[in-house]
């Protein structure tokens, strides 16, 4: 019976997530912030990787809905990352599993596959597990092994709820939130960069992550 029980749940879970994310998401009053990257990366038809905070999960859907190519996103391979992945292909996105933990290699090769194939590819920088905020070095040497550039992206709320016993302090907008989302410029990883200076990529990403969070703050005033 306890069985049962656990398959119904999880068999009306992801319908009613989609529904309450689309609901949320009509109201929102939302304001997009420097595209020119975007834009030009659209123009040549460059893949990249879009590339934020996992506490943004939520918004995922709405950035990758800009961007009219065949996107993969990363997901864990742990039970709330089979959630998140079948909310994520009934909104008709693909997805990949893999984590710094468990299935990293092959997610990895997975993405570089596909930005090989010319096909966008989003990642939480910091996921699946934290430390919060602190850039996985996976991100980086996939941007180094494949050439292809890191389109840094923030959203942010005027109104909203924090979940302040997950890790990533991950949060919900309230309905007719004023909500910002907003791009970096692209991050290029030189392919024949060695070791000692890879890391230093690291601060640049972070460094434009941090200014577009100032602006995006400042354009909720």
């Amino acid at each position: 019976m306890a069985k049962i029980k656990n398959q119904f749940i999880r068999k009306i879970t992801v319908p009613l997530i989609n529904l309450f994310s689309g609901l949320l998401w009509k109201t929102l009053r939302i304001k997009i912030l420097n595209q020119e990257g975007l834009n030009t990366l659209l123009a040549k038809n460059e893949a990249f990787i879009l590339a934020g905070w996992h506490e943004n999960m939520f918004f995922l859907p709405l950035s990758l809905f800009l961007i009219k190519n065949n996107v993969s996103v990363l997901v864990s391979p742990s039970h709330d990352g089979k959630t998140l992945a079948r909310v994520l292909n009934n909104l008709g996105m693909n997805t990949v599993k893999g984590s710094s933990r468990r299935g990293g290699y092959s997610g990895f090769k997975a993405l570089e596959r596909n930005l090989r194939k010319n096909q966008c590819v989003s990642i939480a920088l910091d996921g699946p597990q934290g430390p919060r905020r602190e850039i996985k070095r996976g991100t980086i040497l996939l941007a180094k092994h494949t050439g292809k550039p890191i389109l840094p992206i923030i959203i942010a709320c005027n109104r909203y709820k924090v979940f302040e016993k997950t890790w990533d302090r991950f949060f919900l907008p309230y309905p007719f939130a004023k909500t910002v989302m907003i791009y970096g410029n692209p991050v290029y990883i030189p392919e024949n960069i060695n070791k000692e200076n890879l890391e230093g990529y690291r601060d640049i990403l972070k460094e434009e992550l941090r200014n577009i969070e100032e602006k995006a703050k400042t354009a909720l005033q």
